[in-house]
């Protein structure tokens, strides 16, 4: 139990491994794992190293409650889908209570995010589980970082400059970072946030993937991040809220100022999905019929007319058990 002290572990190549239950409690309670800091006269940040990625095992359930925060920092990775610069895997129930934070940063140069797997999730009402403005880094120049960067960042829809990348119904990169002026930096993106629920996902509280905001004047909003959850039921209350929402650009010269594209939330449902799966066993469904709750994936807005981001994607998809064989014996 880490209770009202702060612990950070920032050695990228560190295993922690808790046989049991991990609590983190109380407001003054911090765990970090992850990064080693990295500062320069405009920011403080945390990189890790290429193949030494920090992991978290917990043989038990993890609690964040009374206030307590949970922070991984994801190493660098080569930058393909599915090889994760950090993993937290939870044997039992994650579950961030009120008041309460779990914070997912991608690398934010190369793109490595963590990845959660866990036997179930639960963010309850005013609980948050984060990744905003955890993606590519805005910039201080005209360019931004990330395969969408721009004045005005793309992802999951175009931002003023930027263009989409990744995939609608499997995303696994983070937003985008917006371009600048003089003035301060664009936005960063929305980091990712990905999750692997073997049994239940339940959001009564927030789960945030929207970009950052822009710093000074003459800057561009990043794009919103990427959500990738997979799980075998999904439910929420109309409290709960899922967001990869674009920046906002602002400029009183009209320069620099386009708002990023909204980000990309894919969630899936039933039996496990991997790949190489029958396309025959996936099915695109309209919604989720046990979440009341709401999830938006907007572009971001400029103080100049014809500059705002465009929208980004939300998909749900169900996968169904194999087709059986039937025998007939006579």
């Amino acid at each position: 139990m880490v209770t009202n002290w702060y612990v950070r572990f920032c050695d990228t190549n560190f295993t922690l491994t808790v046989t049991n239950d991990l609590t983190i409690n109380g407001s003054s309670a911090r765990l970090e794992i992850g990064g080693t800091v990295v500062s320069n006269v405009y920011r403080v940040g945390y990189f890790g190293t290429a193949g030494h990625k920090p992991r978290l095992n917990v043989g038990g359930d993890m609690t964040i409650t009374n206030g307590g925060r949970f922070t991984v920092y994801a190493s660098v990775t080569n930058g393909l889908p599915d090889t994760w610069g950090a993993e937290i895997d939870v044997s039992g129930t994650l579950t961030i209570a009120a008041n309460s934070r779990v914070y997912a940063q991608s690398e934010p140069v190369n793109g490595g995010s963590p990845k959660f797997t866990v036997g179930n999730l639960t963010v309850l009402t005013n609980g948050l589980f984060s990744a905003a403005g955890r993606g590519f880094l805005g910039s201080y120049s005209d360019t931004g970082h990330g395969p969408g960067k721009g004045n005005g960042a793309g992802y999951g829809g175009k931002g003023y400059v930027g263009a989409t990348y990744g995939s609608r119904d499997r995303p696994q990169y983070p937003g985008s970072g917006g371009a600048s002026g003089i003035y301060g930096h664009g936005g960063h993106g929305g980091g990712l946030v990905r999750v692997v629920a073997r049994r239940y996902v339940t959001i009564d509280g927030t789960v945030n993937a929207d970009a950052g905001v822009c710093v000074g004047n003459h800057s561009s909003g990043g794009s919103g991040g990427g959500m990738l959850i997979d799980c075998a039921r999904f439910a929420g209350a109309p409290s709960g809220l899922l967001s990869a929402n674009g920046g906002n650009g602002t400029s009183t010269a009209k320069s620099n100022d386009g708002g990023g594209g909204g980000g990309r939330i894919a969630i899936w449902t039933g039996q496990p999905y991997f790949e190489g799966i029958s396309p025959s066993r996936v099915t695109e469904v309209d919604d989720l019929p046990e979440f009341d709750g709401v999830i938006t994936a907007d572009g971001g807005t400029s103080t100049t007319a014809n500059r705002e981001g465009q929208p980004g994607t939300i998909a749900f998809f169900r996968v169904t058990a194999p087709a059986g064989t039937v025998f007939m014996l006579k």
